[in-house]
């Protein structure tokens, strides 16, 4: 499938314990004493392989490489290199747009087969510095923020689906997608590029504007340069605007009766305000109601009369308000002795804003005196005044927040021919710097305060219109804070050697080495507001590969490679696989390949505070006998005696494990390749990754289920406690949950992918399949728990659905001036969350579980027309029939509730309209 195609694929990983001035003078020299080296100029050299360190013109692709070229990706329609990476088939279950809200600090990423922490992300065969915002609290590995990247300098996208630890070392157990950019220009050229998005209801609407410039040809001129500039601005879509994913109240059928479902953001707390009295016959008090029904956004209060409750979902956004810039330069320059260096620049920036956090809520009581705000609507409306509760937040937009977010990589490399060997030496440094902030109101300053005993104010009785002053009045209270910044550093070096050692059976043997370095440096500060520690670390790793491929019959090709990497903080790790491809004949090829990876823990993970940190509080009902004994043998360090007691709060501590370890997978794939015709080729790929010692966090259920297993679990609260009736003070218990390499993950299925072009008369016929069919897919939390399954359901241990199959299919047809083309995107269904809902006829709250959920289908229909010889102009439209996601309670964002946005976007129908002009 892929063997005709040339790839670029520098390999990164980097120096270790050296400053950076000293690390980028010696490298400098070396690519220096190299250039003396380079006998032979091949100016434009062998190709690169993803997942190889092999440079050779006779090189024979082992590995299930897929590649999705400038012009697929053109007439896919996308917008940005985030829709692109996560619209392939084999790319699910990473964090998407309408996540920018949550704890991910506002960045987007891809996840392989389902698998974030084992997906290595590159550009140009290098590494990219993970996201600036780190948590030393969440098991995942920090990703690459693929929003930072520049969608118009992409030449093509390759995907391996296969572990490549091997040779690019930690997070690849999963496989390796490498965005590779146009590195030669075309001689001298000029072009911009200008793309205008609307989405359904003009709600979230954007531009996105690029500019290409590239001059010289290597091989002809001695050089070749190429720019490329793109900046873009979208609005936010307002959960308004997509009423389907915002609704307050859900009635639904299943299993023969009839259900009620409430959102989670679905409040007494509005405004105005809700009044209730619980004498009598539990009266309620709302403006919203009126003629026995609520208006608005409000829904009825079930089991009271005359109340309302707020949907507070359409005042949040589904998708951020976005603007960004990217640069990217790329240079190539021929030495005089025919080696090639090359240069190369990356800088973006972007900034995010989402209305996603709710106002502050207040709750009283009305003043029991005539004429105090309250007390009439309370008399005229039945309700006891002696007695009456206020509850109120305002129904304004939602409080936002904000992510300001750059992204740099600046590269140096030489690359040549020294006596038969093909050589590739480079420096790299790329940092990632974010910053998180929010909005927050000050009710406070406007005598606005909780657990009043009188209404402060007659105003929060009326709606938040503009002809209510308290509306200008909260709005000026707002004010920004500054949760968290952080960065995130790799400093690299890398040498590489590839050549034939020796011929067999007609054809060459090809060996390649490399020394890696890295220096990788990271951290994160919280405000004390923010519920989460800070760190600051820094780690170094050095690595070295092997890599043989052995032609050991005349049509089957042996690859080996093994590879040692050594961690300052996390030890050492060894990587292997072994790989074969065997071409049948001319029109079947089999390949294979077994092999071992490893992920390391981040280094926020291993960070350990001086004081554990609190992150939350359980309900403590009972104590048994074994935890009491454990609470016995405690001793605090103040002499006090420590005890648990029971019906009492426990706080919950975290920290950081210095002592976790590298989680380990065994991968292993199986594919065949049919082409019949030049014109036709068809490939299916099986794969397996199976992952052990997994970052898992203790969890209280198993410390409760067995305190004298899970001893250290167990700690001395500090803060002591008085005790009853005179009796002496103490200390309460507190649990200390620590991550530990204790889960296990099983993940396995088969990439499919077919191509056929058909010559006419008048044009060209184009049909594409691209298709990821899981089979399995199953994780524990420990060896000494259950396996679930999260394929095709919610899974309460993964906490995300894995989809039985996701396909994307293609229909196009080219001609001289013209060209159109109609994706199908399908993703399967799946047996959804369970959720808690009301039955309507028994009136009781019951479990609704193993309910289905549809799958998602939606259809795009492109062109580009050559309007002129200098320009081009692009229409089209995105899910043309305007599909909406099916109902589901697995929600990724708490902006949405009812659809899950990865499997389903909100955009609704999107007109696309663009033009490129050539100077």
């Amino acid at each position: 499938m892929v063997e005709h195609m040339k790839k670029e694929a520098a390999h990164p990983r980097p120096n270790a314990g050296m400053r950076r001035a000293r690390q980028s003078l010696v490298l400098w020299g070396l690519c220096s004493s190299l250039t003396t080296w380079a006998q032979t100029g091949a100016v434009s050299g062998p190709p690169e392989i993803t997942g190889s360190a092999i440079v050779h013109k006779a090189y024979a692709p082992v590995l299930p490489v897929q590649v999705f070229t400038r012009d697929e990706l053109k007439m896919r329609g996308h917008a940005s290199l985030t829709d692109a990476v996560q619209s392939l088939a084999s790319v699910f279950n990473g964090v998407d747009a309408s996540q920018a809200g949550t704890s991910w600090g506002g960045l987007t990423s891809a996840a392989l087969h389902g698998v974030p922490s084992g997906t290595l992300v590159l550009l140009n065969g290098k590494r990219l510095a993970p996201h600036g915002l780190q948590t030393m609290t969440g098991t995942a590995a920090q990703s690459v923020d693929l929003g930072m990247l520049p969608l118009s300098a992409v030449e093509r996208i390759e995907v391996l689906g296969d572990g490549a630890s091997s040779v690019y070392g930690a997070d690849a157990m999963a496989g390796v997608i490498n965005i590779i950019t146009t590195a030669q220009g075309k001689g001298k050229s000029l072009d911009v590029a200008v793309q205008q998005i609307q989405p359904k209801g003009r709600a979230g609407q954007g531009w996105v504007t690029s500019l290409n410039w590239t001059r010289g040809l290597l091989r002809k001129d001695g050089y070749s340069l190429r720019l490329t500039v793109e900046a873009d601005k979208f609005e936010a879509l307002a959960g308004r605007d997509r009423p389907n994913a915002t609704q307050a109240r859900i009635d639904l059928g299943h299993g023969g009766a009839t259900y009620q479902v409430d959102s989670p953001k679905l409040s007494a707390f509005g405004s105005p305000v809700l009044m209730y009295s619980p004498t009598g016959q539990q009266k309620m008090y709302s403006p919203l109601y009126a003629n026995g029904a609520c208006v608005g956004n409000a829904v009825k209060y079930e089991g009271f009369e005359g109340g309302c409750k707020t949907n507070l979902l359409p005042t949040y956004d589904i998708y951020p308000e976005s603007q960004s810039q990217k640069l990217h330069a790329f240079g190539e320059f021929v030495l005089p002795n025919a080696a090639t260096v090359y240069t190369e620049l990356l800088v973006g920036q972007q900034t995010q804003q989402m209305a996603s956090r709710d106002w502050s809520g207040v709750s009283g009581k009305i003043a029991d005196t005539i004429g105090a705000p309250g007390y009439l609507e309370a008399v005229l409306n039945g309700l006891n005044a002696e007695e009456t509760y206020t509850y109120w937040r305002p129904d304004l937009p939602a409080l936002r927040q904000k992510f300001n977010k750059t992204l740099v990589r600046a590269a140096l490399g030489l690359k040549g021919e020294f006596q038969g060997w093909n050589y590739h030496a480079s420096v790299f440094q790329t940092q990632s710097k974010a910053t998180q902030s929010y909005e927050k109101d000050n009710l406070a300053s406007l005598g606005i305060l909780d657990q009043h005993t009188s209404l402060p104010n007659a105003l929060m009785l009326k709606n938040l219109d503009a002809q209510n002053p308290l509306t200008a009045q909260l709005l000026s209270t707002r004010y920004w804070l500054q949760e968290a910044t952080g960065s995130a550093t790799l400093s690299a070096a890398e040498l590489r050697a590839s050549r034939s050692v020796f011929r067999m059976n007609g054809k060459e043997a090809l060996l390649a080495w490399g020394l890696e370095g890295l220096q990788e440096k990271a951290g994160t500060q919280w405000s004390d507001t923010s519920g989460q520690p800070g760190f600051d670390g820094q780690r170094s790793i050095m690595a070295a590969q092997g890599e043989l491929q052995v032609p050991v019959w005349r049509d089957v090709d042996v690859l080996a490679s093994v590879r040692a990497d050594q961690y300052s903080d996390v030890g050492a790790a060894t990587s292997a696989k072994l790989a074969a491809r065997w071409t049948i004949n001319r029109r079947w090829a089999m390949r294979g390949a077994a092999g071992t990876g490893f992920a390391a823990p981040t280094l926020a993970q291993v960070q350990h505070l001086e004081r554990d940190f609190l992150q939350s509080t359980v309900q403590l009902t009972q104590c048994s006998d074994a935890l009491n004994t454990v609470a016995a043998g405690l001793k605090a360090a103040d002499g006090y005696s420590v005890a648990c007691r029971s019906n009492t709060p426990v706080s919950v501590m975290v920290n950081g494990n210095p002592d976790l370890r590298h989680q380990q997978t065994k991968q292993a794939t199986w594919g065949l390749t049919y082409t019949p015709r030049r014109n036709v080729n068809v490939s299916a790929d099986y794969w397996r990754v199976q992952a052990q010692d997994t970052l898992q966090f203790e969890s209280v259920a198993a410390v409760l289920a067995d305190p004298l297993r899970h001893t250290s679990a167990i700690v001395v609260n500090p803060a002591l406690v008085s005790g009853e009736a005179g009796a002496a003070k103490s200390h309460d218990i507190a649990f200390l949950l620590k991550m530990k390499n204790q889960g296990q993950t099983v993940k396995e299925g088969i990439d499919i992918q077919a191509r056929y072009r058909e010559p006419t008369r008048d044009g060209r016929w184009l049909m594409g399949m691209q298709a990821t069919f899981m089979l399995r897919s199953k994780s524990r939390i420990s060896r000494d728990t259950a396996w679930v399954s999260d394929l095709a359901a919610y899974s309460a241990v993964s906490e995300v659905v894995t989809p039985r199959w996701r396909s994307r299919w293609m229909l196009g047809f080219e001609e001289d001036k013209m060209q159109w083309q109609l994706n199908i995107n399908h993703t399967s269904g799946h047996v959804d969350k369970e959720v808690q809902a009301l039955n309507t006829v028994t009136g009781l709250s019951e479990t609704v579980s193993g309910r289905s959920v549809k799958g998602f289908l939606t259809a795009d229909l492109l062109s580009s027309f050559q309007a002129s010889r200098r320009t081009q102009i692009h229409m089209g439209v995105t899910n043309l029939t305007d599909s909406k996601p099916p109902l589901s309670f697995y929600a990724l964002s708490n902006a949405v509730w009812g659809v899950n946005t990865q499997y389903g976007q909100l955009w609704g129908r999107t007109v696309k309209v663009g033009v490129t002009v050539k100077f």
